[in-house]
């Protein structure tokens, strides 16, 4: 979790949406923002959103999340961090993006479905919910927009980072498919019309 020290401002972490670029250029003001370790980075707007007065949070177009959350099973990092250990849960393990994407859809208690962490992450529908959610797409410009929505200007820093957002070089050896696509379109429903992403 990152917040300002004051607790205002929270960044609620939805996974494969840029969230550790974001980190970097937060905590490069260390004056300002600070890491809670008592919180997995990923933890909800309940947990992390009580003592807040303004929360921000990314969303990603959810074909595109779902290649990122493949490409990043199938490169894991070195860590051995209980957190990372939820991504790379071996029954939902696949050789391609369409068998790794139909094994989530299998499982029902995974909270690797898009929209399943989407709700959770952001408590969707809650007390807590977040309601200051921006595209991953448009990252640094809605960084911008988001702290400054939270009364918070940035921009002197995120105009000169020199970082770019982490993108796996993975390649996919089979492209998703049609069903795939429509399972990820049909599922994800609720994000498609409410952030405007186009299907297909």
């Amino acid at each position: 979790m990152v917040f300002s020290l004051d607790k205002s401002i929270c960044f609620l972490h939805m996974p494969k949406t840029g969230g550790k670029w974001v980190t970097n250029i937060l905590l490069k003001e260390m004056s300002f923002w600070s890491i809670d370790a008592g919180l997995y980075i990923h933890s909800p707007a309940i947990d992390k959103g009580r003592d807040c007065n303004y929360r921000f949070g990314f969303i990603r177009e959810p074909v595109s999340w779902y290649t990122s959350l493949y490409r990043f099973q199938a490169s894991p990092p070195k860590s051995s961090s209980e957190e990372y250990k939820f991504f790379f849960d071996k029954s939902l393990a696949a050789d391609n993006i369409n068998d790794y994407v139909e094994n989530i859809r299998k499982h029902s208690h995974t909270y690797l479905k898009m929209e399943k962490m989407y709700r959770y992450i952001f408590s969707i529908g809650k007390r807590h919910e977040c309601e200051n959610i921006f595209k991953f797409e448009n990252l640094a410009e809605n960084l911008s927009t988001a702290l400054k929505q939270g009364g918070l200007d940035m921009d002197h820093i995120i105009e000169n980072t020199k970082e770019k957002v982490n993108v796996s070089n993975y390649t996919l050896e089979e492209p998703m498919n049609e069903s795939t696509k429509q399972y990820i379109y049909e599922s994800c429903d609720e994000i498609y019309n409410k952030f405007n992403y186009e299907r297909g």
